[in-house]
């Protein structure tokens, strides 16, 4: 794999592309928040694969206004139509899949791979008070809400939204926008979920709730695997990748 830089609507963004790389053969993967494409492409080894270090993360620069999970899948498009990769092989792990689905739902792609993609947003009763007195908050003590809104993610273990520093405004969007009504809009592109029995980022309830809603589905699950399930069960996990990608 070589490390590249191409400059997508004045900002550079950093990926990995494997040797003798072919454009019509092409595995595009699309990690998760604040994970690079080394995690992905360091365990799977295939030919034509592209891994792209997502704007904001990783040797990509921040954008330069708060984006929401659309704008991702819109700068996905300008990237591949740079580099004339049409119809790709898209794969996606978590947030880097609902990206994938935003993407396939108005482009075509071969096929699509979800990895504990964080398609389900739905709100809790839990987050649906955080967000009430957040609200309430903003307006009467911002300072009191700055401090309410870091307790709330410290207590449910996003640990995520306290790392993201200048990205937490586009955290802080982008985990608020449910994507399944996209599911309805890839008609019949084949469709691969691949999810970690033990999940607890995106729990396995929500792979049941997206394939119930595909028309051409396939679910698998990983045993004793978490979120990142590729490297808690990397061999299990690399025998399904191949299989669904040769």
């Amino acid at each position: 794999m070589s490390s590249k830089e191409i400059i997508i609507n004045d900002i550079k963004v950093n990926y990995l592309i494997s040797d003798n790389f072919q454009a019509d053969e092409a595995i595009i993967f699309l990690p998760g928040w604040n994970s690079p494409a080394e995690i992905f492409s360091n365990q799977v080894k295939v030919d034509n694969l592209l891994a792209i270090n997502l704007p904001g993360f990783f040797g990509s620069e921040k954008p330069k206004e708060v984006w929401g999970t659309s704008n991702y899948a819109d700068f996905l498009s300008e990237f591949l139509n740079k580099l004339n990769i049409a119809n790709p092989i898209l794969v996606g792990h978590s947030f880097g899949g609902a990206v994938a689905l935003r993407y396939a739902s108005k482009n075509s792609v071969k096929k699509l791979i979800l990895i504990g993609a964080a398609i389900v947003r739905t709100k809790t009763s839990k987050t649906r008070i955080y967000y009430l007195g957040a609200k309430i908050l903003k307006i009467l003590a911002p300072w009191l809400a700055k401090k309410m809104r870091q307790a709330f993610y410290n207590k449910i273990g996003s640990r995520d939204y306290l790392e993201s520093g200048e990205m937490a405004g586009i955290y802080q969007k982008v985990i608020r926008e449910d994507s399944q009504s996209y599911l309805k809009e890839i008609g019949n592109t084949p469709v691969t979920l691949i999810w970690g029995e033990k999940d607890l980022d995106t729990p396995l309830t929500q792979a049941y709730l997206i394939k119930e809603r595909l028309h051409k589905g396939q679910l698998y699950i990983l045993v004793d695997a978490g979120h990142y399930c590729f490297l808690d069960n990397k061999e299990e996990f690399v025998k399904i990748f191949l299989k669904e990608t040769l």
